[in-house]
């Protein structure tokens, strides 16, 4: 199960490279206009991931939401194209249903920073790009690819559909690929995970 603002318990605020880890709390003003745009902000701290100064990942309820379908298909061995802040990651490995979980991530900054956390028998991480990464024959009965710092768009339906293609040989018999709110991109264009800026340095 994923709740919202909980990661700072488990990830520490700090920087490797140029990944960055940051926890924050949404002033009322960002809150009102958070839930204006359908993503509310209901927890007192949250955990956002930066990449180079670019926002990738929070904790945020929007995220929790739209990553609640794949956990409750996820079973048997599964492969993640995007590690983030690996706020699937923690259920994943604690359920029972879950023989492996195997994570390809391009960045070797985001690796070092979050892969250590997870650390454990089930997880395996990759350093690769999930569009050139070759996957290993009927390996896996759920690839999941989150590899968008935004909501997919219309902009990354080929994307989307040429990553689901090279991944198919890699399904076991009765597998499946699924994207992150692949369902929501035909409407919810170029939305972001958390509309927050950084905060500036003192």
């Amino acid at each position: 199960m994923l709740r919202a603002g909980t990661l700072h318990h488990r990830i520490p605020a700090t920087r490797i490279g140029a990944a960055e880890v940051i926890h924050d709390s949404p002033d009322p003003l960002t809150r009102l206009r958070a839930a204006r745009d359908g993503q509310p902000l209901r927890a007192q701290t949250y955990t956002r991931l930066f990449v180079d100064n670019e926002l990738w990942m929070t904790d945020a309820e929007f995220e929790c939401y739209t990553n609640a379908e794949f956990l409750s298909r996820a079973r048997g061995d599964v492969l993640i194209a995007g590690l983030g802040l690996g706020l699937i990651l923690g259920p994943l490995l604690e359920s029972k249903s879950i023989i492996s979980v195997t994570v390809i991530e391009r960045s070797r900054d985001v690796i070092s920073l979050i892969g250590p956390i997870y650390a454990g028998p089930k997880l395996t991480i990759v350093e690769a790009d999930a569009g050139t990464w070759k996957a290993p024959k009927k390996a896996f009965d759920l690839v999941y690819l989150d590899i968008w710092a935004n909501v997919p768009n219309g902009d990354n339906a080929k994307e989307i559909s040429t990553l689901k293609k090279r991944y198919r040989p890699a399904l076991k018999t009765g597998g499946r690929t699924m994207a992150w709110c692949e369902d929501l991109r035909k409407t919810m264009k170029g939305l972001t995970s958390w509309i927050i800026p950084k905060p500036s340095n003192p």
